[in-house]
């Protein structure tokens, strides 16, 4: 239902968010493969007009890092964050994240 959405009504305000949603249901399912193109397809498609950017990013991070288990993608989507959105609520985990995953101390 999330995707006929987006497919009829890619315009909408609601797209971004309908695609944030399918990949959150997908992660849950355990189809991170799928999650992970659903995230790169909002991160492409509506990387000019969505407020939802840094939350995709997070989240492909997540799907990296414990779905996938590839840290080093993880690791991209992380810092792509902190650098194409400072200002996020989600940067101080973002860098938490990328901390543990290089290996540092918290």
């Amino acid at each position: 239902m999330l995707e006929d959405i987006v497919q009829r009504f890619p315009a909408a305000g609601v797209a971004d968010d309908a695609l944030l949603r399918t990949g959150a249901l997908l992660t849950a399912a355990g189809r991170y493969a799928d999650a992970i193109k659903v995230y790169e397809r909002l991160l492409a498609d509506f990387r000019e007009n969505s407020n939802q950017i840094d939350r995709a990013l997070f989240r492909l991070g997540e799907v990296q890092q414990f779905g996938m288990h590839d840290n080093a993608r993880a690791m991209l989507a992380y810092e792509r964050l902190l650098a194409e959105h400072p200002q996020s609520i989600l940067v101080h985990e973002a860098r938490k994240r990328i901390r543990f995953l290089r290996g540092e101390t918290l």
